[in-house]
């Protein structure tokens, strides 16, 4: 599994959580969102795209 892959789970998993705890998890959430910038050397609306799939499938769940 690639860091990318890693690192999108985790988001995945922090995003998943209700909206009080993602509330809490808020810096851990842009933690995350950071290292995805910064160990892939990707830029912000690239993150934003993973960002939109995440949010997507957790709303398409019902999980959101």
């Amino acid at each position: 599994m690639s860091i990318n892959e890693e690192l999108i789970e985790k988001l995945e998993r922090l995003l998943s959580l209700s909206e009080t705890k993602r509330r809490e998890k808020s810096k851990e959430i842009d933690t995350v969102t950071n290292e995805l910038i910064e160990q892939n050397k990707i830029n912000s609306e690239t993150v934003g795209s993973i960002l939109f799939t995440v949010f997507s499938r957790h709303k398409k769940n019902k999980n959101f």
